[in-house]
């Protein structure tokens, strides 16, 4: 199998599993009287960073599929790397993030004692917990799975350049879209959609900031590891020893694709 097909391959099982655990999940809780109030509510599931980083990670899927069967169409490719930039740390973050606190502290996520809580209802995340493991995998392992093994396995790693003038800013306007956003659905709703932000809100900046920079952190270890250079740096690198070297102005563009100099 060539490598644009194995590609493809790889693309198609993770639309698919990332549409089995989003329909799944919405099957699970609609009809339900608390379910529909929970989707009637702002935002709906797109309250959750889950949901929002399933939604960013299944759309960088699909643009890298339509890359893997028309190659040649360099500017999907370029566009496939710009969205790796924001699918990829998102992905990490709340695979980070999920994992550990549904194991080792599950209050943090669903299972809180807030009485009846607006309207009688208990916090939005309690109405999809415990979750089923297919699903649970789904919504919280594959995304990021699937975009780790399509970075390692078929791209480069992504230059300097990219990783803190790209990547930098684009974290922070993930981090800050976010908490924005959640801000805004949960002046409606009156409710956060995870206890954990159910706290004053300097301490919700606090956590929206510790969780952009833990993504942007995350995401530069995860690039470090990669074992082949982009294109841009090994072809322009200047050396002065062994331990030493510059990386020149490569232009505003160069980070969103594999420029050849």
């Amino acid at each position: 199998m060539s490598p644009n097909l194995q590609r493809a391959a790889l693309h198609l099982a993770a639309l698919a599993a990332m549409a089995y655990g989003y329909n799944t999940l919405v099957a699970l809780i609609h009809g339900s009287q608390a379910g529909d109030w929970m989707l009637g509510q702002r935002g709906g599931l797109f309250q959750f960073l889950t949901i929002c980083g399933l939604a960013l990670a299944w759309v960088t899927c699909l643009v890298a599929l339509v890359h893997s069967l028309v190659p040649s169409f360099t500017a999907i490719g370029n566009l496939k790397s710009a969205l790796g930039l924001v699918a990829l740390p998102v992905s990490i973050i709340v695979t980070e993030v999920y994992w550990p606190l549904i194991l080792l502290a599950p209050s943090l996520i669903a299972e809180v004692d807030l009485g009846p809580g607006v309207d009688g209802m208990p916090p939005p995340a309690a109405f999809m917990y415990p979750l089923p493991i297919p699903l649970d995998l789904a919504l919280h392992a594959a995304p990021a799975l699937a975009l780790l093994v399509d970075f390692f396995a078929f791209e480069h790693r992504y230059s300097r350049w990219q990783a803190l003038n790209a990547g930098f800013p684009l974290s922070v306007f993930t981090g800050v879209a976010y908490g924005t956003w959640t801000e805004y659905c949960a002046s409606a709703n009156r409710t956060f959609p995870y206890p954990f932000l159910n706290v004053a809100l300097p301490i919700r900046i606090a956590i929206y900031a510790a969780a952009t920079a833990i993504a942007y952190a995350s995401f530069l270890f995860v690039n470090s590891l990669h074992p082949i250079p982009n294109p841009s740096e090994s072809k322009t690198k200047v050396y002065y020893d062994d331990d030493d070297a510059v990386w020149p102005e490569l232009g505003p563009w160069v980070w969103f694709g594999r420029i050849k100099l």
